[in-house]
């Protein structure tokens, strides 16, 4: 592994672009626990689902919150307070 470290760095032109050539080396060569502790690799799938749809409520609740400022906006140059207090809950 490091042989081809040093061989890649002469021809790659970051770090980046060496780390990416070793790494699938350094995974199958490199091993810190025995093969039956080693932890398995899961796709963060729940979690992923999750943050999409709380960005997308988040999303929905900025522009409904526009639509209610724009009406409290509306009802103070009617002078009507109401409107008002209610655009500003």
């Amino acid at each position: 592994m490091l042989i081809e470290a040093y061989s890649e760095r002469l021809t790659a032109t970051s770090a980046h672009e060496i780390a990416k050539a070793i790494l699938p080396s350094a995974k199958e060569e490199v091993k810190v626990r025995p093969e039956e502790l080693q932890p398995e690799e899961k796709q963060p799938k729940a979690a992923v689902t999750l943050t999409t749809v709380g960005l997308v409520l988040a999303m929905v609740v900025h522009t409904l919150s526009v639509v209610i400022v724009h009406q409290a906006d509306r009802a103070a140059e009617q002078g009507n307070f109401k409107g008002v207090e209610f655009g500003t809950w």
